[in-house]
């Protein structure tokens, strides 16, 4: 029976072994959820989302790193570069943007406060937007 049991780990290392034009010989997994260059992909667009705080960006690449392979994981650490320039302060932002979202997908009405910069910087509150439902009635 041991015997049987070493032939099937055999068999089962010569299907995990592959040879083709795209890879060198060797050792992967075959049965990923994702890829490397997927990976990558998602890193990159992490790392320049103007959304996303300094720490949620470097929090999120972490976790998409741990998803990749040895190699993969090292491509996406020394090729990813999250400029800090383009972040948001903002750390309640996610919460904002979690709260419309669920907003949406309970088919709730929404309103935003819109604002304009004027000179020096500051912050002037636009009037505030009437719904659709309130813009038809002044229509009438």
């Amino acid at each position: 029976m041991a015997e049987n049991n070493k032939l099937k780990i055999l068999y089962i290392l010569d299907i995990m072994k592959k040879t083709d034009e795209n890879h060198n010989l060797g050792w992967y997994m075959i049965d990923q959820d994702f890829e490397d260059f997927e990976l990558k992909i998602l890193a990159d667009s992490v790392a320049a989302a103007r959304f996303l705080t300094l720490e949620d960006s470097n929090k999120l690449i972490r976790k998409i790193k741990k998803l990749a392979t040895k190699d993969g994981e090292s491509i996406i650490k020394l090729t990813t570069n999250v400029d800090e320039a383009i972040k948001i302060a903002d750390a309640k932002f996610k919460i904002k943007y979690d709260t419309i979202m669920r907003a949406i997908a309970e088919h709730k009405q929404i309103r935003f406060q819109y604002y304009e910069l004027s000179a020096g910087n500051k912050k002037v509150l636009e009037e505030p937007v009437k719904p659709m439902k309130e813009v038809e009635e002044l229509k009438k």
